[in-house]
């Protein structure tokens, strides 16, 4: 963590943030060939395989090729495993690494994600606006996916659309 925390702070030092985002993909691939080079991972985002997951201060896994998060993957599993993609995604603060998967037009949010709700003040909030929420809870890791336990997320359903 300490390198890749290093590196990190080095090149957003020296480089503008727009050439960051432009060169995003090719800064990652460089990185992941000098220290992640293998195939015992795999992001289910950006389908790429490597060593291991970047493991943050917090514990959260991090792809070394796109940057998702174990929450991002584990809603791109919810999405794909549950046919949702045929019908109206919103997310109000998409990761980037979601944002290119679904190759979103719009930003929801984006610039004022300061709100933290639990899952119950936000189930009541969804309620109130004509939702049906719907929480899934899950309890096993999956170290080669990168994914947490004890990890919730809630589907909301509009049933007026």
């Amino acid at each position: 963590m300490k390198v890749y925390t290093y590196l990190k702070e080095t090149i957003y030092a020296i480089l503008p943030k727009k050439t960051l985002q432009k060169n995003e993909e090719f800064i990652r691939y460089t990185y992941v060939q000098l220290f992640y080079r293998g195939k015992t991972c795999q992001c289910n985002i950006c389908t790429k395989q490597f060593s291991k997951f970047i493991v943050l201060d917090n514990g959260g896994l991090v792809c070394p090729y796109c940057g998702s998060l174990p929450r991002n993957r584990r809603l791109w599993q919810i999405l794909k495993d549950q046919a949702f993609l045929k019908g109206n995604v919103l997310h109000f603060s998409p990761a980037r690494s979601l944002y290119r998967k679904l190759k979103r037009l719009k930003h929801f949010g984006q610039e004022d994600h300061v709100r933290i709700y639990s899952v119950k003040g936000l189930i009541e909030r969804l309620e109130k606006v004509g939702f049906l929420p719907e929480v899934l809870t899950f309890n096993k890791a999956s170290i080669s996916m990168g994914l947490k336990a004890s990890e919730n997320v809630i589907l909301a359903y509009k049933t007026d659309l």
